[in-house]
């Protein structure tokens, strides 16, 4: 399970920063603020895999995606994806 994620340049925003509690996550919004997105970056992160691309806000810019779970022994262990 993830326990923290940090998007930057990919998305609906150009900067999103996630905190995940350890056994449940209510994702509420309006339409198009990116509550699909945020579960599709989850799926990704936990699985490798991703169906499809997403927009990015600033193509001029690499996108990053940094992310820690909760049974990460260190803790100072973060995951960090460049997409560029």
């Amino acid at each position: 399970m993830l326990q923290i994620m940090h998007l930057k340049n990919v998305g609906p925003t150009p900067e999103m920063y996630l905190h995940f509690g350890l056994r449940l996550n209510i994702i509420t919004g309006d339409n198009g603020l990116g509550k699909s997105f945020i579960l599709d970056v989850v799926w990704w992160a936990l699985t490798g895999t991703l169906d499809s691309v997403r927009p990015l806000p600033d193509v001029n810019k690499t996108p990053e995606i940094v992310w820690k779970s909760w049974h990460s022994s260190d803790e100072n262990y973060l995951r960090t994806c460049s997409l560029g």
